[in-house]
């Protein structure tokens, strides 16, 4: 899409490559418990350079505005990506966003490189599939014990990720099917001791609470 028609952008090219594939690592490896304090201050002197430029780096700053809003995105979603590794440090990794804020940075770089396949998004989307697997990350067992302001949180990740043209369709399609069970569980937060039957409106429309 944007860097692939513009001439002289190698580098740029590589260095975005890097992004891409040392956030895969760090969102894995954050999981798993390993922390990556150096990589993510590498990453973050990457998307400096690929900001403003960096003569350390052989990085001039490229003027064009739709690589440019990407890369605002990316330093965006990439700070919201830290705040998750902190709370996958102190909570663990079934109480953040990591993996759905690790997508979102992929999906970004996929768009502004111009990559006609979805490899990358995929690698982290296995991943995701695999923790669900496991009974961790949005299983009936977390919706149970999720808060009202956690599950509105997490929703509000989900709803952006839903909305994204870039992501893969069937990760949307995870994310329509997950915004259901999370109405769901925030109405019968919303409803507990109240009569259910009047309709509740969200972000999906219309629909009957129940204990379903």
């Amino acid at each position: 899409m944007i860097v692939s028609s513009i001439q002289g952008t190698a580098r740029i090219v590589n260095y975005a490559g890097l992004v891409r594939g040392k956030t895969q690592r760090i969102v894995k490896f954050e999981i798993s418990g390993r922390q990556e304090d150096d990589m993510i201050q590498e990453i973050e002197s990457f998307i400096y350079g690929l900001r403003n430029g960096n003569k350390e780096l052989n990085l001039v700053r490229l003027e064009d505005s739709d690589f440019q809003t990407k890369m605002e995105e990316l330093n965006e979603y990439f700070l919201m990506l830290k705040q998750e590794i902190m709370q996958v440090r102190a909570y663990g990794a079934d109480k953040t966003q990591i993996l759905l804020t690790g997508i979102s940075v992929t999906a970004i770089l996929t768009t502004a490189l111009g990559l006609k396949n979805k490899d990358a998004i995929t690698d982290v989307w296995n991943t995701l599939k695999q923790q669900i697997e496991k009974g961790s990350l949005y299983s009936s067992k977390w919706f149970d014990k999720a808060s009202l302001k956690e599950l509105e949180t997490a929703r509000k990740y989900v709803q952006q990720d839903y909305n994204n043209p870039d992501l893969d369709l069937d990760y949307r399609s995870y994310c329509w099917n997950l915004l259901n069970k999370f109405d769901n569980a925030i109405g019968k937060i919303k409803w507990a001791g109240k009569e259910y039957g009047y309709p509740v409106h969200s972000s999906n429309g219309w629909h009957l609470t129940s204990d379903d």
